[in-house]
C-alpha cells in the first residue's frame, strides 16, 4: 500500500496536506546490468517522511507502517517535497551514500545534497531490496528524511548509490544486509 492510498490528505492546524508528491516513481539506470541491460528502480515513500515520533501522552495523527502512532510534522512534510527530485538525482548523479543506524540500532543507508561536510544537513534514509515485481528489479525505500548534526571524521565508509544498487541487483539481497 503506498502513501497515497493510505493519506489522501491530512488536516493539521487549521491546513490541509496533500501527498500526491509521495507516488512512487520509477528510474532506469541505462546500461547499468549485465550485458549492457538497465536496472529499473521503483522508488517509495514511508510515512516518516511526513511524520516524527510521538512523546508520551502527546495527540497522534496517524498510524505507520508498522502500526505505531506518529504525530504529523510540518518541517518533515514541508522537506518531503523535494524527494521526488532529489531522489532522480540521487540516482542519475550516482551521490555519495553511507550506513546509519537509527534509533533502534537498525541499518539503512544515508544521503544528502551537496558536499559531505560536518554539519547540520537535510538527509534521506533508505534501503534497498529486490524487486519482486515483473519489470522492476530494486525497489528503493525512503523510509525518512529529516535534519541531522553529521561529523564525517567519523563516517569513513562511503558508497556510491548506484554501487549499492548494483549490489542489491547482482547478489539479490537487501542493502544494507
Amino acid at each position: 500500500m503506498t502513501i497515497i492510498t493510505s493519506f489522501r490528505t491530512l488536516q493539521f492546524e487549521g491546513s490541509d496536506y496533500e501527498f500526491s508528491h509521495l507516488l512512487p516513481f520509477g528510474h532506469t539506470l541505462s546500461a547499468a546490468g549485465r550485458d549492457g541491460a538497465d536496472i529499473r528502480v521503483r522508488v517509495s515513500y514511508q510515512s516518516h517522511v511526513f511524520a516524527r515520533r510521538r512523546e508520551a501522552d502527546e495527540e497522534f495523527h496517524l498510524v505507520d507502517e508498522a502500526g505505531k502512532p506518529r504525530v504529523f510534522c510540518p518541517d518533515r512534510y514541508s522537506n518531503s517535497l523535494r524527494f521526488p527530485v532529489f531522489c532522480q538525482r540521487m540516482l542519475s548523479e550516482n551521490m555519495l551514500t553511507w550506513e546509519s543506524k537509527d534509533r533502534n540500532r537498525i541499518s539503512n543507508m544515508a544521503v544528502m545534497d551537496g558536499a559531505l561536510k560536518s554539519g547540520d544537513h537535510q538527509i534521506a534514509v533508505y534501503y534497498l531490496f529486490p524487486s519482486s515485481v515483473d519489470g522492476l528489479d530494486v525497489e528503493m525505500v525512503i523510509k525518512s528524511g529529516y535534519s541531522k548534526l553529521l561529523n564525517f571524521e567519523h563516517i569513513k565508509r562511503r558508497y556510491n548509490v548506484v554501487q549499492l544498487v548494483k549490489k542489491c541487483h547482482f547478489s539479490q539481497v537487501k542493502v544494507p544486509q
